[in-house]
């Protein structure tokens, strides 16, 4: 159940990061092929005859080879999202170093429920935020410090990036920051799940808002 759990988040979030930049489908690159030759085949020919129907299909057969040239191309050289869960293990301080410097998660939950399962199906318990003033939640993220699935809740807390990293309580190890750091570091278990924010403040400002309840 948990590695088909797995499997349908690993296809929700690749989903998503593809939807971002990718090549037309067959039936699109099918359909635009049918325009061009009915195109081409509309206009009478030029010269009566075999030349002048010779002389079309050249038209024809140029316009769609243009066509599936350029989609070809196209494929070879588009950027591919890369697997979110491939990623070279990273400490906690490096993740919110880089993920400060673009400050957008990979995917967004829609509501609570979406949100409670995305814990669910990724860690095997369901987790919810509850509102808090001053607290702006943007998002999930996947990073490999934890663990290769260690989730990544990115906040803003009265204006300042917080994150909160989420994983298996099995994962857990001990975690240090560099001593020249300025973050500071809080932890929470909540059932099989231990939580780590990662914030510049000195109090925590989110996991105290994280609550356990069955995804619906």
């Amino acid at each position: 159940m948990t590695e088909q759990r797995n499997n349908a988040t690993d296809q929700a979030i690749d989903s998503a990061l593809r939807r971002r930049l990718s090549p037309p489908d067959d039936e699109t690159l099918a359909q635009i092929v049918n325009d061009a030759v009915a195109r081409a085949t509309a206009a009478p020919p030029p010269v009566a005859g075999v030349i002048g129907r010779t002389r079309l299909w050249a038209v024809a057969a140029a316009i769609v080879g243009m066509i599936v040239g350029g989609w070809l191309f196209w494929q070879a050289v588009a950027p591919r999202p890369s697997n979110p869960y491939d990623q070279p293990w990273r400490s906690v301080a490096q993740v919110y170093d880089d993920t400060v410097q673009d400050f957008a998660p990979q995917w967004v939950c829609r509501d609570d429920a979406e949100f409670a399962r995305s814990f669910a199906d990724q860690l095997g318990q369901p987790l919810l935020l509850a509102q808090s003033g001053g607290v702006q939640a943007l998002g999930l993220s996947v990073c490999n410090t934890l663990s290769p699935r260690t989730l990544v809740l990115l906040a803003r807390a009265d204006g300042q990036e917080v994150l909160v990293l989420v994983d298996r309580i099995e994962r857990d190890r001990t975690i240090t920051l560099p001593p020249e750091s300025s973050l500071k570091l809080f932890r929470r278990q909540i059932g099989d799940l231990v939580l780590y924010e990662l914030t510049p403040r000195e109090q925590p400002a989110v996991i105290e808002h994280f609550y356990q309840r069955n995804a619906s």
